[in-house]
């Protein structure tokens, strides 16, 4: 088996090779972990070792009793069934084999009305020897064979477990009997005699099969490059981290149509758990070459495309023809044509972008079905390994089990209470049958009686005003439609009636139009109830918990660390109160989530600059009328210590975003939108998420009516998102990268690496989507929480009524380094350091080689633009500024514009890249060349930007240690030269 992963490269979702040697890195380590599985024969792992452990022998000894059959039949489900199914169907042979894996009564009798059951083999499969579906086909088979005179107990052989139903009966009556592998899940059985009985009957070569299996196993290393199997299960799952969502396996030869259903059921099985794996979508090429393939070139970005093909495959010769059209044909064969339309496949998907991977094996023949079984199985534990999923459980496929052995009376199943419960909106064509009790099967009957019975409740719960007459009796064969009681969504007796049992109907009418009035009422009231509620438990965590940690030593109080924890322990209040909510009410609905991808990405991106644009806008136009905004507290921490806010940053992200999102959007704007649909859903939870936000502020009413304006407005927006979307992380991300935004350019300017000329626009942003809760009114104030006094803001230079980020002459530039913090224990830096800001009282040095900015509380006598080398300190008690206490050097790096063109050797070097690549070279003697290419018509500006940007060429003018830069240009080359 050869696998082509090349198709996944490049391609949108896809891989680049760097992605592959890093996914590699991960393959090694799971691979340690397969190979210690295997070696303790642990469960699942053993299923790779089946090729080493089945004995060939034993299984031909169980079949050699049965002369010449006609007919084979394969009692089983799922694994017990589809891994004999894919092997004989692909293999072929005589007699013929067939497969009751459904319990559909059509299909049973068909079958067993067209078998000869005197000449028919019967194998039964079911490792518990509980399976329903088995066990109830195993009974109708038998009950036919003795209603035709054939004694089943000749013509059956079973395969099952060491214990069970199975077993025993076998026993008694002395049934050839066949072990289904220990510590090995029924999807994985498949080269066990679980999946060879069949093939054995019909001759083939069991000992090649499991070479096959055999040939792969020895080919499992730590690289996904030297080994197929891993390298189709390692490009699979980083794929599907990337947008993949669905894994389309299509093979190139009809006897591998029933692989592809098997595979279906050990992708799904062994991988859909915890939101994660893949769908796995059975096609067959080329028949759905002319329907599918329209939507796997064309439709969503979501799909893994796999193609398989024999390399050899039998071929019918196309005879010649008179017709011109059709000439190209003749000469040619079906098999050339069916790989031609395989290549086309593959390249249609390329040239559209889309990815796909090519497995090929040799022919369809044992040893080859062998390697692509054991292949898939390997492929499908390291995929599982790397997402971190459990492979070899499936408690969904349990649950459902349970539940039918549980309604059928097999036992006392929790499971099956549940069916009660189930939620359902049937519209019907017809009239609902008649409910006469002797057209009633008795166990239907019983529920019809039940339903009738809570119907009368139904009556006495809900008053009758609320429609337009009496409520009309229950049907019992109609699902229900709709809530009866507005408040019914709360865990009372009349949800617990309701939840999905029973149908009722209003009499739609104009009466109506008050219940739903009423009912949109009560919904706005509940959502009200839950922000206050989740309000009082963020208040009730915060002052226990924060206060703990200082006495405990591990903060201070009034420190941004304080006020950070103050804040990350209320928004995980928000979180606790939401989360309560939805267990006490069962109603997970109101929050959709998935992994965002693709659209959804920009989707947030997009929302980020949405929400950018209205903050500025909206504070622009009120600037413009004179009113300011509110007095925002949340920045009094970040404007004694800047770091305070690089903090935010990420718990904004993380925190603060999900948290507020989850309660308004997710809940609030969840509950309205039963009531009031979509938009008045969206603008009923916008209005209350800008009111709750006047807990952040104060000011006068006119700072106050603008402060809610702009929360609205951006709740409005995020609104939007999570209609649009269905996926509560889109507005969560948007909402906190927002935030974050705001944060990085308040640190930027509060350090001086940008200076603004409108700080409004900021301090409103920076509490109007999650600032702290510094201000909670008296139904907190009983909790004992108390209220923060007001500080004065840092003073800054006035600001204008722009709304924007200024450009002015103080503007230095706008772009931040990935510096590093620094820790409680480094209170001294040495180091060269650029001086970006300066005046009579204070200087801005940044750090040349880690981009850390040290804001000195006097001016030791630098000016902007000098290079400092020497140590600053930061000064107690407070050390939030820093003083330079050692001086070694102090020198200025002029940035020179010179009128000689670039050197011969710095324009051999542009001639070898293309237009807005950059080249960087050492010097002969010290320093560098960066030599750029641009478009000649833009030569000018490219300098420009150069001259305009000081800080960061005089930071690496810094760096490298030289004493000028010099800028030399001709059109369509600019070489920045730094010089000692």
């Amino acid at each position: 088996m050869d696998v082509d992963i090349g198709g996944a490269l490049e391609t949108t979702p896809g891989v680049t090779e760097e992605t592959l040697d890093r996914v590699d890195n991960r393959v090694s380590v799971a691979h340690e972990s397969i190979s210690t599985g295997r070696r303790d024969q642990a469960h699942g792992y053993a299923a790779l070792n089946l090729p080493s452990r089945t004995d060939p022998e034993a299984i031909y000894r169980a079949v050699d009793q049965f002369d010449d059959p006609e007919a084979i039949v394969t009692v089983g489900i799922g694994g017990s069934a589809l891994g004999a199914a894919t092997i004989t169907r692909a293999l072929g042979g005589s007699p013929d084999a067939y497969f009751l894996d459904n319990v559909d009564p059509a299909r049973t009798r068909t079958l067993l009305d067209s078998l000869p059951l005197a000449r028919t083999v019967v194998h039964v499969v079911s490792k518990s020897g509980t399976t329903v579906e088995t066990l109830s086909n195993f009974l109708v088979v038998r009950e036919a064979m003795d209603t035709a005179g054939v004694d089943w107990r000749e013509r059956m052989i079973v395969t099952t477990g060491s214990e069970g139903n199975l077993r025993r009966l076998a026993d008694r009556h002395d049934l050839p009997a066949l072990d289904v592998p220990d510590s090995v899940p029924g999807r994985y059985t498949a080269l066990s005699s679980v999946g060879l009985v069949p093939a054995a009957l019909q001759g083939h070569d069991l000992e090649a099969i499991l070479q096959g299996g055999r040939d792969v196993a020895a080919g499992l290393t730590g690289s996904l490059f030297d080994c197929p199997a891993y390298a189709y299960g390692a490009v699979s799952y980083a794929l599907a981290q990337r947008g993949a969502r669905s894994n389309v396996l299509m093979p190139y030869a009809e006897a591998l149509e029933t692989f592809a259903e098997w595979y279906g059921q050990l992708w799904a099985e062994s991988l859909g758990k915890d939101a994660l794996g893949q769908t796995p979508i059975r096609a067959l090429g080329a028949t759905d070459q002319h329907s599918q393939l329209q939507l796997y070139r064309a439709g969503p970005r979501d799909k893994l495309v796999t193609l398989v093909r024999p390399r050899e495959r039998e071929n019918i010769p196309i005879p010649e023809t008179e017709l011109d059209g059709l000439s190209y044909l003749g000469g040619t064969s079906l098999g050339a044509v069916l790989d031609a339309e395989f290549e086309a496949t593959e390249a249609s998907l390329a040239a559209a972008e889309r990815p796909s991977v090519r497995i090929e094996i040799d022919r369809v023949d044992d040893r080859s079905i062998g390697q692509l079984v054991y292949g898939m199985e390997a492929a499908c534990i390291l995929y599982g390994e790397l997402a971190g999923v459990e492979t070899f459980t499936q408690p969904a496929v349990e649950w459902g089990k349970r539940a039918a052995r549980g309604l059928l009376g097999g036992g006392d199943f929790s499971e099956a209470d549940q069916v009660a419960n189930r939620r359902a909106l049937v519209v019907s064509g017809t009239e609902p049958a008649d409910n006469d009790d002797q057209n009633q099967d008795p166990n239907q009957w019983d529920s019809l009686q039940r339903r009738s019975r809570l119907s009368e409740k139904i009556d006495n719960l809900c008053p009758r005003w609320l429609a337009d007459g009496p409520i009309p009796e229950i049907s019992p064969l109609r699902a229900p439609s709709r809530q009866l009681c507005p408040w019914s969504d709360t865990r009372t007796e009349v949800s617990q009636l309701l939840n999905g049992r029973v149908a009722y109907h209003f009499v739609m009418g104009t009466s109506f139009d008050a219940g739903r009035g009423l009912r949109a009422s009560v919904r706005f009231g509940q959502a009200v109830l839950v922000v206050i509620g989740a309000y009082v438990v963020a208040s009730a965590l915060t002052v226990p918990l924060t206060s703990l940690a200082v006495d405990g030593g591990l903060v201070m109080t009034d420190t941004p660390a304080h006020q950070i924890l103050q804040t990350v322990v209320q928004f995980v209040g928000f979180g606790i109160a939401v989360g309560g909510f939805l267990l006490i009410t069962d109603d997970w609905e109101l929050v959709g989530y998935n992994r965002p991808r693709g659209r959804e990405a920009l989707l947030i991106a997009g929302g980020v600059i949405a929400l950018l644009a209205v903050q500025f806008g909206m504070v622009s136009l009120a600037g413009m009328v004179g009113v300011e905004p509110a007095e925002n507290q949340a920045l009094v921490p970040g404007q004694e210590n800047p770091e305070y806010f690089l903090y935010m940053i990420a718990v904004s992200v993380v925190v603060v975003g999900p948290a507020e999102e989850l309660l308004f959007r997710g809940v609030v704007q969840g509950l309205l939108r039963r009531v009031l649909g979509a938009t008045g859903a969206i603008v009923s939870a916008a209005g209350l998420f800008g009111l709750i936000h006047l807990l952040a502020v104060q000011g006068t009413s006119g700072q106050l009516v603008l402060y809610v304006a702009v929360a609205t407005l951006l709740g409005g927006v995020l609104g939007y998102l999570y209609e649009r979307t269905a996926n509560i992380a889109v507005p969560a991300l948007a909402h906190g990268g927002y935030n974050a935004c705001l944060f990085g350019i308040q640190y930027a300017t509060a350090v001086g690496i940008i200076w603004a000329t409108d700080r409004s626009a900021l301090d409103i942003g920076a509490t109007s989507l999650g600032g702290p809760i510094h201000r909670l009114h008296g139904w907190v104030n009983c909790l004992g929480v108390k209220p923060r006094g007001t500080r004065p803001a840092l003073s800054v230079e006035a600001w204008s009524t722009t709304g924007a980020v200024g450009l002015g002459s103080k503007r230095r530039s706008l772009w931040v380094t990935d510096g590093q913090l620094m820790s409680e224990d480094a209170r001294e830096k040495t180091g060269s350091f650029l001086v970006t800001h300066a005046d009579e009282t204070s200087a801005v040095l940044r750090n040349v080689a880690d981009g850390e900015i040290h804001t000195l509380g006097s001016n030791p006598g630098v000016d902007p633009d000098d290079v400092v080398e020497g140590t600053v300190a930061s000064q107690p008690p407070m050390e939030v500024t820093w003083e330079l206490v050692e001086l070694e050097s102090r020198r200025r790096v002029p940035i020179e514009q010179s009128r000689e063109p670039p050197t011969s050797h710095e324009q051999e070097i542009a001639a070898d890249q293309p237009v807005g690549e950059i080249t960087r070279t050492d010097r002969a003697g010290d320093g560098q060349l960066h030599v750029l290419t641009v478009p000649e018509d833009g030569t000018e500006q490219a300098v420009e930007d150069v001259l305009s940007d000081r800080e960061m060429t005089l930071s690496r003018a810094a760096r490298i240690g030289v004493s000028r830069v010099e800028i030399r240009s001709t059109p369509g080359i600019v070489s920045v030269r730094y010089m000692p």
